[in-house]
């Protein structure tokens, strides 16, 4: 199950994700699902998340252990579908706006990044 998210994407990150995607699934058999993941470093910096992917081999063995725990892995936003298997975390993007910085996302709040 996809479960919508509040969250923006600040022009033409979405057009970068979509691109990105398109160039793994064209180099790659496996179809694969774009990804938010927070790193965990030492020294926070504002740009701890990203974006990558999951190909299905990735996703399939996770499914039946959200769905036992009641929480998603699936998000759509952005007429686009998301992994985000840190449940964890998600609270952190919600109502956000997600800007590329130069070692990684910038989670904003909406005014800041308007």
């Amino acid at each position: 199950m996809v479960e919508p998210i509040d969250i923006t994407l600040a022009p033409g990150l979405r057009e970068l994700m979509v691109t990105f995607l398109r160039d793994v699934n064209s180099s790659d058999s496996a179809v694969h699902t774009l990804t938010l993941m927070r790193n965990q470093p030492s020294v926070p910096t504002g740009q701890e998340w990203y974006f990558g992917t999951y190909t299905s081999e990735d996703i399939d063995p996770l499914v039946p252990e959200f769905e036992a725990r009641g929480t998603p892995l699936l998000y759509s936003f952005a007429d686009l579908v998301f992994v985000i298997p840190q449940f964890n975390l998600v609270h952190e993007l919600r109502g956000k706006l997600l800007e590329l910085g130069q070692h990684g996302l910038l989670v904003l709040d909406r005014a800041s990044g308007a």
